[in-house]
């Protein structure tokens, strides 16, 4: 009979002793495996057969290696992870460097193995599992194919930006709370297209015909890296169920641009002694004077990788000569590889209320800071503070709302969104615009909002064109 401590205790070294002893884990499970059973510090566990097999596998152990065993070399050149279950069927799991290889008792026969019974201890099938291992992989573990399948490794690792990574994470977590809901667990790692329909009809009582296919996307990677040989795209239902979510989804209203007539508005009701309001006014300009968007700006968070990827004060380069800003973005959406870097010049005007390099001026010499730390930031109790995309978002509504705006028209994006819609009212040309932006397709032309003046001046053209006799005869074929 053991107590609940003792036989903690000898898990304990077993566990400590299983850094040298090679193996040595193997021979713990039938241990542990009481060990869970045993709820109560004072209850006690009799000692069954396979728990008396490997204490006495661990005394002869003990008794034949001592001192002779070397300890396992610091520099591990290559993991090999393996596993073994007796059901439903008998089976043994390999995973090497991105591979995972799952035999039963018939596909091991049929490979010239010899596995063990149908009946022996899964203590059996597990070291069985080590030498298939060491017979599929050992082979292929040469130095040199080492060093390139770690690189294979850092390679696939850094095909995702980590905010796509963090998306994705969600996604598989939304799978797998929707087969737990609806009791479909069986279906994890290889659905049926009726599964994957239902899922979609889940998604879409909540999110949009876009949100629902990044999910799908998600969802068709998390299935692949586990070897499901299907894909979506020839689910004939599935996509019916998607162009029926398409035909079915309203059109996203959009935020309304931010113009200089807004900004002059705000103004108004802008707190020049504070230098929070100060702030966020001079972070309103710049966002509108580069044609920014919102993680442009500020960090999604004051951790130190987000605030990194955001605008930072030695990003904002003041040239008195030329009284403009140079403003350098690092990080920007339409780069995934973050292969360039993209520079806007801002100029200003002196005596304009709306001189973004006045201000930008003002507010630097009002609240110092780092050039490493966040171009907009704020001092509370005697600490630089980052400005963030929700403080942010907020101070621009409260402003909105006390100019007598409707705030919930605006957002984050309505200043990249203003500044494309005021440069093509005032007739820059549109490549300039794009360039400005860093737009890399024409989706730039979707934020040019037309006026009603420009709408107008059409027919004017027209009637002006007929009263000069313009008619369009010479459309006309001879006849």
């Amino acid at each position: 009979m053991f107590g609940r401590r003792v036989l903690q205790s000898l898990l304990g070294k077993m566990q400590w002793a299983s850094r040298v002893v090679f193996g040595g884990r193997v021979f713990m499970r039938s241990c542990s495996d009481a060990l869970s059973h045993v709820l109560h510090p004072g209850f006690h566990v009799s000692v069954s057969s396979p728990m008396r097999d490997d204490l006495r596998w661990w005394l002869q152990s003990a008794t034949a290696h001592n001192g002779v065993v070397s300890l396992a070399p610091a520099r591990v050149t290559h993991y090999l992870f393996i596993d073994a279950c007796l059901s439903p069927v008998p089976c043994i799991g390999v995973f090497s460097a991105g591979a995972f290889l799952s035999l039963d008792a018939g596909q091991l026969l049929a490979m010239g193995l010899d596995p063990p019974a149908v009946t022996d201890d899964i203590n059996v099938w597990e070291c069985f599992a080590v030498l298939v291992a060491v017979m599929c992989f050992g082979v292929t573990m040469t130095p040199a194919i080492r060093e390139l399948q770690a690189e294979v490794v850092t390679l696939q690792a850094g095909a995702l930006a980590d905010a796509t990574k963090r998306n994705y994470a969600y996604y598989e977590l939304w799978w797998v709370r929707f087969l737990l809901v609806f009791n479909l667990l069986a279906f994890v790692a290889a659905p049926t297209e009726a599964v994957v329909c239902l899922y979609v009809a889940f998604l879409a009582r909540t999110n949009s015909y876009g949100s629902v296919k990044n999910c799908l996307k998600g969802l068709q990677r998390f299935l692949l890296e586990r070897g499901w040989p299907g894909h979506f795209s020839r689910f004939w239902g599935l996509q019916q169920c998607l162009a029926g979510l398409r035909r079915a989804s309203k059109a996203v209203q959009r935020k309304l641009p931010i113009t200089p007539f807004i900004l002059m508005r705000v103004l108004r009701v802008v707190c020049v002694t504070s230098p929070v309001e100060l702030m966020v006014f001079a972070a309103m300009l710049i966002a509108f004077a580069a044609f920014l968007r919102k993680a442009n700006v500020c960090a999604a968070s004051r951790s130190l990788s987000h605030v990194q990827r955001s605008l930072l004060r030695r990003d904002v380069v003041v040239d008195r000569a030329q009284y403009c800003l140079f403003v350098t973005l690092r990080f920007m959406k339409n780069s995934q590889y973050q292969d360039s870097t993209h520079t806007v010049v801002v100029a200003g005007r002196k005596g304009h209320p709306l001189d973004p390099v006045a201000w930008w001026c003002t507010y630097v010499a009002l609240v110092p800071a780092p050039q490493e730390a966040a171009a907009f930031g704020y001092t509370s109790e005697g600490v630089y503070v980052p400005l963030v995309h929700t403080e942010f978002v907020t101070w621009v509504k409260r402003l909105l709302s006390c100019a007598g705006f409707d705030s919930s028209q605006y957002a984050g994006h309505s200043f990249r969104r203003g500044a494309a819609t005021f440069s093509f009212l005032v007739g820059l040309p549109d490549l300039l615009v794009k360039e400005m932006g860093a737009w890399r397709s024409q989706v730039y032309q979707v934020y040019m909002d037309m006026s009603l003046s420009q709408k107008l001046s059409v027919h004017s053209t027209w009637f002006d064109a007929m009263a000069a006799g313009q008619l369009g005869g010479e459309l006309v074929p001879p006849s």
